[in-house]
């Protein structure tokens, strides 16, 4: 699902929750990044949403561990560079 400005925190945090295996799929790990910036645009400092309790500290620290996460892994946005063989001229 993707986040909308129609969307609530609700929405993001099912997202977060359905997506919490991110690791080895990159578009599970898209999916909870997009969530957890949702959540973080809201800045709360201490929450509780649907029983569950996170802090602004918690979502930040997930939140670098998916981007280094693709960094390394997500190369659908990632630059190519081709090789084109030449000869040299004498």
């Amino acid at each position: 699902m993707a986040l909308t400005s129609a969307s609530t925190l609700t929405n993001a945090f099912d997202q977060y929750k359905d997506n919490l295996s991110w690791e080895g799929s990159t578009t599970s790990a898209r999916a909870a990044l997009e969530a957890i910036r949702f959540i973080l645009m809201s800045r709360p400092s201490a929450q509780e949403l649907d029983g569950h309790k996170y802090s602004y500290e918690s979502l930040l620290e997930e939140k670098k561990a998916l981007e280094d996460y693709l960094k390394t892994f997500d190369t659908t946005n990632r630059p190519r560079a081709t090789f084109v063989k030449g000869r040299m001229l004498t």
